[in-house]
């Protein structure tokens, strides 16, 4: 679980905020709790993208790939939040994809037409 961590005067970290994971944004389309949702579901994507403003992770392709597909069903479906996280999404693509590890690119380069061809 990914969280801001701030330290109190007394050097103790305090959780600020959560960090959006692609894993929950897919979890919320996902499940059936919150399928029907439309505006939290978009919501989380342009949170998800807020927080990659300057780029993704090569590790989030696969999920990204999904967040597309969803978005791009639920836009077709009538339900116009979309636009807006699909346009955050772009937005984010647009910069470099950021390595964890050095084999990263090689890994996942393959997913690159996968994820450009999902917005067909």
């Amino acid at each position: 679980m990914a969280t801001s961590i701030l330290h109190s005067t007394n050097n103790s970290p305090l959780p600020l905020f959560e960090l959006a994971t692609s894993e929950k944004v897919i979890e919320i389309f996902e499940s059936q709790y919150t399928e029907q949702l439309a505006d939290r579901k978009a919501n989380s994507i342009i949170k998800f993208c807020r927080e990659r403003k300057d780029g993704f992770f090569y590790q989030e392709l696969s999920n990204l790939i999904k967040m597309v597909n969803y978005a791009i069903k639920d836009l077709n479906e009538g339900v116009q939040e979309m636009n807006q996280s699909l346009k955050h999404i772009c937005e984010s693509a647009a910069f470099p994809f950021k390595k964890i590890r050095a084999s990263d690119e090689l890994e996942y380069v393959p997913l690159l037409s996968q994820f450009l061809s999902s917005f067909k």
